[in-house]
C-alpha cells in the first residue's frame, strides 16, 4: 500500500514539475500583456514628448504642478516626465522593443528643449517654446530630470 502511495505521489510530483514551465510561460505572457497595455495607455497621454503631473480620463484636462495646463505643457518635476521616460527606456531594453525606447527618446528631446542655458530645468513648460530662462532645484526638479 505504501509503495502505491509513493508511486502516486511521485507521479503527481512529475506531473506538477512538467506543468511548471507551461505555467511559468503563461505567467510571463500575462505579465507581458499587462505591461504592454500599461505602456500603451501611458504613451497615449504623452504630449509634446512628455507628460503632465495628472490627467482626467476622457475629459482632456491636464494638470501641471498645481493648476490645469494647456496640452502643450509637460511637467519636468519628478516623477512626471523623467520617471515615465525611464520606465519606457527600461521596458524597451528589457522587452527588446524599439518602440518603447523611441518614446523615451521623445521625452529626452522634450526635456532638452526646456533645459536652461545654465543646465537647469523649470517645473513645467511647453517644449516647443524652448527653455523658460530659469531652472529650479526646488522639489528636485533639475536633479530629477538628470
Amino acid at each position: 500500500m505504501k509503495l502505491i502511495a509513493i508511486r502516486c505521489l511521485l507521479s503527481l510530483a512529475a506531473l506538477m514539475v512538467a506543468a511548471m514551465p507551461v505555467r511559468a510561460q503563461s505567467l510571463r505572457d500575462e505579465a507581458m500583456a499587462a505591461a504592454t497595455r500599461a505602456l500603451a495607455a501611458m504613451q497615449s497621454y504623452q504630449k509634446n514628448g512628455g507628460w503632465v503631473s495628472a490627467y482626467s480620463l476622457g475629459q482632456g484636462i491636464f494638470w501641471g504642478e498645481n493648476l490645469p495646463v494647456t496640452d502643450d505643457f509637460i511637467t519636468v518635476q519628478y516623477p512626471a516626465t523623467p520617471a515615465t521616460a525611464g520606465i519606457f527606456l527600461r521596458a524597451g531594453t528589457v522587452l527588446k522593443e524599439e518602440r518603447w525606447i523611441e518614446v523615451a527618446r521623445q521625452a529626452h528631446a522634450a526635456l532638452r528643449q526646456l533645459q536652461s542655458p545654465e543646465g537647469g530645468f523649470p517645473h513645467e513648460g511647453p517644449p516647443a517654446k524652448g527653455h523658460a530662462g530659469h531652472g529650479s532645484f526646488d522639489d528636485g526638479v533639475t536633479t530629477g530630470a538628470l
